[in-house]
């Protein structure tokens, strides 16, 4: 690790300190703001927040001041069932168990199971800024390693989670139904970068919904290649790398 990144961890470190010491919690948004980096530097640099969490507690941080409002606690609760069991058997009561609040509580505060379902996917599943990854000017093949960091981090911490969305069965496909919002939207976004790539010529003519679905599909598909491996666990940046060269010269083939 050379000068700049140490430096790099430094800012993220006190940026981290300050957010936690101020409001006793962050988001991964917050803090790439306070540290004048970007959300997917952040991710690509830390996986997932949990990672990142566990770094910053190695060197001295207060994460355990990331208490936050009881709605906070219930999320972090209904996000720790998902990771540990999966969606389809997440329950308010459940979920209430774990964040140490009664049942009623997380009615009044989610409405519902599927309330619950809802906010607890779309808080899980990464988001993108327009104004970051996709902003025009940027090289294709930087905006695709950075939507493949973002997209990986998440497959590594919800495995299960990525299974229910992509191939919804038996139970599954109820709550499969009530977490789609996040997914569309992610796709949508690609989807219309692709277009707006296509219109200014940057890009050649074809089906963007078509290059949308396929990204997500070789990115969703990483972790099984890395189980049936003889190498072992191949890190993420070289994950991103490979399944953005599978899309570039698979998908978009010759035309490209």
């Amino acid at each position: 690790m050379d000068a700049g990144d140490n430096q790099k961890d430094d800012r993220i470190f006190f940026a981290a300190m300050e957010l936690l010491t101020t409001n006793g919690r962050f988001s991964m948004s917050e803090l790439a703001k306070e540290a004048g980096i970007g959300r997917a530097t952040l991710f690509r640099r830390y996986g997932s927040k949990q990672h990142l969490l566990e770094q910053l507690k190695e060197r001295g941080a207060p994460v355990g001041l990331q208490q936050g409002s009881t709605r906070d606690r219930i999320l972090a609760a209904s996000q720790t069932w998902v990771r540990e069991h999966d969606l389809a058997s997440l329950s308010a009561e459940k979920v209430a168990r774990y964040a140490g609040v009664a049942p009623v509580t997380v009615y009044r505060l989610f409405g519902s199971r599927d309330g619950l379902i809802r906010e607890t996917v779309s808080e899980l599943f990464p988001t993108y800024e327009s104004s970051e990854v996709f902003r025009p000017g940027r090289r294709l093949d930087d905006v695709l390693f950075d939507v493949a960091s973002l997209v990986l981090a998440f497959t590594d911490d919800y495995g299960d989670l990525v299974t229910a969305l992509l191939s919804p069965q038996g139970d599954n496909r109820e709550a499969y139904e009530r977490s789609r919002a996040p997914q569309r939207n992610i796709r949508l976004l690609l989807e219309n970068y692709f277009q707006r790539e296509m219109d200014a010529g940057r890009m050649p003519i074809s089906d963007p919904a078509y290059l949308s679905r396929a990204l997500l599909s070789l990115l969703m598909a990483e972790p099984l290649i890395d189980r049936f491996s003889e190498k072992g666990t191949v890190p993420m940046e070289l994950r991103a790398e490979r399944a953005v060269s599978c899309f570039l010269f698979g998908a978009m083939g010759e035309q490209f």
